[in-house]
């Protein structure tokens, strides 16, 4: 079989297949390579004889990949990686690391050297070779390589997520292309949690001339970010909320007093269950009162409105409904 017909057979089982063997193992399709199917049982000696170079030649990387048959296997019909050296058919030396780069691409590794004898020895196999010399092969990239912000970069595209709560839109990740590398080298970037305010616009992640904004802005976003509760605090401690713990303490004890009345009043089992569940509340919203009472004087509130709001919640629990418009 001629090496195109062996590559358009892997390309119509997988569209992704030349790919995931140039991410995950480093095969340079651009320079000299050899490509060869065979059908049935296959052994080292077999693949060798079908590329026509020696066993024994350390500087030439032979990869296989392997069609699974539904008579040994009636699940998983993605295409298996295995590794030929001078001596073995083998599995990757780091499984989980090589299955992790292939998942993207739609292939898979065998996780045992007994799951891939199987397959070795069924007439019903179908097995693509691909052979590179070293010298020609790329280093593959590490799995999560750190970000250089120093470069320039192509916008290319990007994905929004949308947030129920504030109902707004944002940007949370970027496709782009080194702008040096003439679009060969490109890399993704996920900002969107990163800002103060999410964005859904491209401007406040990389601007005009193509360097990452996010880098730059990472000290300033955090000073601001602090001044602000700083500033929020100062303004907290400047107030005097005495007159709210008053109004407060007035609220929680004439409800122990309407508590103590229903325990008095407690002659029937209906009596007692309401009088229990006065008591289950009374006690919930004391505690809130408690905490309210302690960080007011120890000044811990970060800010007047988170102050004010945690007053209006427990005042919410203290005055009936129908009358916490008058009481406000």
């Amino acid at each position: 079989m001629k090496t195109n017909d062996t590559i358009i057979s892997v390309l119509k089982e997988n569209k992704n297949a030349l790919r995931g063997l140039h991410a995950a193992v480093g095969f340079d399709f651009e320079k000299p390579f050899l490509a060869e199917t065979i059908h049935g049982k296959f052994t080292v000696n077999s693949v060798y004889k079908k590329l026509g170079i020696r066993p024994e030649d350390p500087f030439v990387r032979v990869v296989i990949l392997i069609s699974k048959n539904l008579a040994v296997s009636p699940w998983n019909h993605k295409l298996h990686i295995a590794f030929i050296t001078s001596q073995s058919v083998e599995i990757a030396c780091d499984v989980d690391r090589l299955s992790y780069r292939l998942s993207g691409y739609n292939l898979d590794t065998f996780h045992a050297k007994k799951a891939l004898e199987p397959y070795r020895k069924h007439d019903g196999t179908t097995c693509y070779i691909f052979a590179q010399h070293k010298k020609y092969m790329l280093p593959v990239p590490a799995l999560n390589p750190p970000f250089d912000y120093s470069r320039r970069y192509d916008y290319i595209s990007h994905a929004r997520c949308y947030d129920p709560t504030n109902k707004i839109s944002y940007i949370h990740h970027i496709e782009l292309g080194v702008r040096d590398t003439n679009g060969k080298q490109k890399c993704s970037l996920d900002l969107g949690w990163y800002y103060d305010r999410k964005s859904d616009v491209i401007t406040d992640f990389i601007d005009r001339s193509g360097y990452i904004v996010r880098e730059r802005r990472a000290d300033l976003i955090y000073r601001a970010k602090k001044l602000r509760a700083q500033r929020a605090q100062e303004a907290y401690k400047a107030t005097d909320n005495t007159s709210k713990v008053e109004e407060l303490t007035v609220l929680i004890n004439a409800r122990k007093r309407l508590v103590m009345a229903a325990i008095d009043a407690a002659d029937d089992p209906s009596k007692v269950y309401d009088a229990a569940s006065a008591m289950c509340s009374y006690r919930s919203v004391y505690d809130d009162y408690f905490r309210y009472v302690k960080k007011t004087a120890e000044r811990s509130f970060p800010s007047i409105d988170a102050a004010n709001n945690e007053y209006l919640r427990i005042k919410r629990k203290l005055v009936p409904e129908e009358n916490l418009q008058e009481a406000m």
